[in-house]
C-alpha cells in the first residue's frame, strides 16, 4: 500500500496487487507529496468511531460498493461516472465485547493526544 501521508479522504492513496504496479503507484502518490508512506495493506472492516467530550459515540461501518473506502467511494457525487459509494451501518454489526474494546481504544488515542472536545478514530 502506497500514501500520500498529508492527504485526507484516501486522496494517494493506493493498493498495490503486485511488486510490478509498485513504480506505477509510487508515481501516482508523488503527485500529492514527495513524502510517502509504504506499508503492507492489511485487508478488513473501515470502521469509524465518534467521539464526543469524554464518550465514544456508536461504531459505524462504511461498507464500500467495490475496492476499498477510497475517495470515489466516499464521495460518489463528485463523479457519478465511476460508479462508488458505499454503505453506512450505523450502530456496526459487532459483538457487544468487541464493540466496548474497539471504543475503548479509541477513547486511548483521543486521550492520549491530549483532545478534550470532539474527534473520530478510524
Amino acid at each position: 500500500m502506497v500514501k500520500a501521508p498529508r492527504q485526507g479522504s484516501s486522496v494517494g492513496v493506493y493498493i498495490i496487487k503486485n511488486a510490478d504496479l509498485l513504480e506505477n503507484g509510487l508515481a501516482e502518490a508523488r503527485k500529492f507529496d514527495r513524502r510517502l508512506l509504504v506499508e503492507e495493506f492489511v485487508p478488513g472492516r473501515e470502521l469509524t468511531v465518534g467521539i464526543l467530550g469524554d464518550q465514544a459515540l456508536p461504531i459505524i461501518e462504511m461498507i464500500p460498493k467495490s475496492g476499498f473506502y477510497d475517495f470515489t467511494n466516499k464521495y460518489p457525487f463528485l463523479n457519478p461516472q465511476a460508479g462508488g459509494g458505499a454503505e453506512h451501518v450505523c450502530p456496526a454489526r459487532i459483538e457487544e465485547a468487541l464493540t466496548r474494546q474497539i471504543q475503548d481504544l479509541a477513547l486511548r488515542a483521543y486521550r492520549s493526544i491530549g483532545l478534550r472536545v470532539y474527534s473520530r478514530v478510524d
